[in-house]
């Protein structure tokens, strides 16, 4: 199963809309591996929303639903 990787980075620059990243276990960053998918965001919640939203518009069929299924509990825990 794909586990969810949440980051607080907190760049050195005056935009805070960077702070945090959201991924998949699997991401490497490298244009030529494939789709792969990130969030960023300001607090944890957007990057994880930012995350979500890529994975909704760049799925394919429902090869990714268990994913998006661990994104969604992942941020009605959070909201709690």
């Amino acid at each position: 199963m794909t586990k969810i990787i949440v980051t607080h980075i907190y760049p050195p620059i005056p935009d805070r809309g960077y702070d945090w990243h959201a991924t998949t276990d699997n991401y490497d960053g490298a244009p030529d591996a494939g789709p792969q998918f990130e969030g960023w965001g300001p607090t944890k919640r957007e990057a994880l929303n930012n995350l979500l939203q890529d994975f909704m518009e760049n799925s394919v069929g429902s090869e990714n639903d268990d994913t998006i299924a661990l994104i969604g509990q992942m941020l009605v825990e959070e909201q709690r």
